[in-house]
């Protein structure tokens, strides 16, 4: 099975999961109705990124953040009685 395939298949699969328990949420009175219709459209979101990905239309690069200088270390007073 082609990567976009299985991706889209788990992204289904998992929205349905995430939108059973969302509602359930919502009928508890945890969740409003509002953050279920904002984590809805994330999941709908993630799930297009993910095809796009495994299509060759997307690409995730990583940028390192640039290197500094370690802390000196500090060095603490022993505890009054320390044995240590």
């Amino acid at each position: 099975m082609p990567l976009n395939e299985q991706l889209s298949r788990w992204s289904d699969r998992h929205r349905k999961d995430w939108e059973r328990g969302w509602d359930l949420l919502v009928d508890r009175g945890h969740m409003s109705e509002a953050t279920r219709e904002l984590n809805l459209a994330r999941a709908d979101e993630i799930g297009a990124f993910l095809y796009q990905l495994a299509e060759g239309q997307a690409v995730v690069t990583y940028q390192q953040s640039e290197q500094r200088e370690p802390s000196p270390m500090i060095r603490l007073p022993r505890a009054v009685g320390s044995d240590a």
